[in-house]
């Protein structure tokens, strides 16, 4: 999706980046938004800040970590879901990845695994 312009002729690089920060707070609180709506039960368990290192790059982003119950694999059971949001230029990149909360370390490795294949300019 792109994001909004948050430039000017006369913004300094300190105030394009609080602009930017509060952008992608703001989408993340949506994405967070859309979950809950979808899943009433889900509870955000976790905001943060991340990195990526990606085709010999470091990139910034935030991270929202939700839990709730879900039909999976045949039966109902606790699972997590990780929404990942960056900031590249003027877009916004997002995965988001859910999985049986019984199976987080192998899907952490999975998911580091996807996204730094992934290579976005």
């Amino acid at each position: 999706n792109p994001a909004p312009s948050v430039g000017g002729l006369f913004s300094s690089s300190d105030s394009v980046a609080r602009k930017k920060g509060a952008l992608i707070e703001r989408e993340l609180q949506a994405m967070e938004a859309e979950i809950t709506n979808v899943h009433p039960s889900a509870k955000i368990v976790r905001q943060e800040t991340v990195t990526m290192h990606q085709a010999g790059r470091t990139r910034a982003g935030l991270k929202a970590t939700a839990e709730f119950d879900e039909f999976v694999g045949g039966k109902q059971q606790p699972v997590v879901s990780e929404t990942y949001l960056f900031l590249n230029g003027d877009w916004y990149v997002n995965y988001r990845a859910t999985y049986p909360k019984a199976d987080s370390d192998a899907a952490a490795l999975r998911i580091g695994e996807f996204m730094r294949s992934l290579n976005w300019k």
